[in-house]
């Protein structure tokens, strides 16, 4: 079968990263399935279940504000607009998003909902321009 090393993008370390999770050439490769899929459908707030992990559109109301909470543990914290609802969003370890976010940004949020306290805790969060609604493969290769 084909060498992995032919392949654009793989190198030596992930060649050797591929060999220890028993994928030696392009068949095993191909037969090495997800674990699971990640659905990030839209949905309208209407149709949120509370308590779920849901997609949703929404636009940034404020600048984020980082908060940090242990050692290497942070949160990022801001307000958002989903359909004319105000709700507080939340997401951890992804400081770094501080200087994308904006009063205006459209964004779309993939996390748990709280209706009762009008938060969500992001898993994802994407700029809406980035955004393809689909189902995303998650395969369990270690170290890569």
């Amino acid at each position: 079968m084909s060498n992995l090393l032919n392949i654009k993008g793989i190198g030596k370390k992930i060649e050797k990263k591929l060999h220890q999770n028993n994928i030696f050439d392009v068949f095993n490769m191909i037969q090495y399935f997800p674990s699971r899929y990640e659905d990030y459908t839209l949905i309208e707030l209407k149709d949120a279940i509370d308590q779920t992990k849901v997609t949703l559109k929404a636009t940034v109301t404020n600048m984020p504000q980082v908060h940090y909470l242990k050692h290497k543990l942070t949160r990022l914290s801001f307000s958002i607009v989903i359909e004319d609802r105000n709700y507080n969003a939340h997401i951890f370890n992804r400081e770094y998003l501080s200087n994308i976010l904006s009063p205006g940004t459209e964004i779309v949020i993939t996390g748990k909902i709280d209706r009762l306290k009008k938060t969500i805790t992001a898993q994802t969060l994407k700029l809406e321009r980035n955004f393809n609604a689909e189902l995303e493969p998650i395969y369990n290769i270690d170290g890569i």
